[in-house]
């Protein structure tokens, strides 16, 4: 029965569409080639993290992996509410790699020194972050997981419609390949999810990566 399940696993892994989430490490083009011929199709790359530093090598994966045929991307950037939203989708704007036209997925983290608004003025910011974002031409949308959301925002299902309007990458790390989970392991306002990662630091081509991620648009 177990040999079931798991090659039940494999197929449906072996027919999704699956994501990789890289650190600020470089890649090789190696690494990148052996990363497309397990059907990873799209790279998020760490991009901005919490003190507003750009990742130096980010330019230098995300040309390998374009070398690699990977065409989908993501970049991570870190959210602290230290940055107004222009600040931040400035920053990110100008650093982008030209004709990027991935989605920027604003993280929200609880990390102690991250979140300096009061609970209930923390949506509007990330609504502003949101709409600034846009007005520069970027595609935002939001990653985070149920557990950091509700403590960030003060509830589990705390949104708008303005942020549900944009995408969302939601994390539960229980090695299912599917959005079977978002009614209970999702967060805010979102009717469906666009992406999950489905399991946490974990390993392929010999190396270990930040995540796994199964994505359908």
């Amino acid at each position: 029965m177990q040999k079931l399940y798991l090659l039940a696993f494999l197929l449906v892994a072996a027919s999704a569409k699956l994501a990789i989430e890289i650190n600020n490490a470089a890649q090789s083009r190696e690494m990148f080639n052996c990363l497309a011929s397990k059907n990873m199709t799209r790279a998020l790359l760490q991009f901005w993290d919490e003190k507003g530093t750009i990742n130096k090598e980010f330019l230098g994966n995300y040309i390998r992996a374009r070398d690699a045929n990977i065409t989908s991307f993501g970049a991570i950037a870190v959210l602290n509410d230290t940055f107004t939203p222009d600040q931040l989708c400035n920053g990110i704007a100008h650093a982008l790699p030209f004709n990027f036209s991935g989605t920027i997925w604003l993280q929200v983290k609880d990390s102690r020194g991250l979140w300096s608004r009061e609970v209930d003025s923390r949506v509007s910011y990330l609504e502003n972050v949101a709409k600034t974002c846009q007005q520069h031409g970027l595609k935002p949308g939001f990653y985070s997981n149920a557990v950091d959301w509700s403590a960030v925002l003060g509830a589990q299902g705390a949104g708008s419609d303005i942020l549900s309007a944009t995408p969302v990458w939601y994390s539960n790390t229980n090695n299912v390949v599917s959005f079977d989970d978002f009614c209970y392991a999702g967060f805010g306002t979102w009717d469906e999810p666009d992406m999950k990662n489905y399991a946490g630091y974990t390993s392929f081509c010999n190396q270990y990566f930040l995540g796994a991620d199964y994505y359908e648009n």
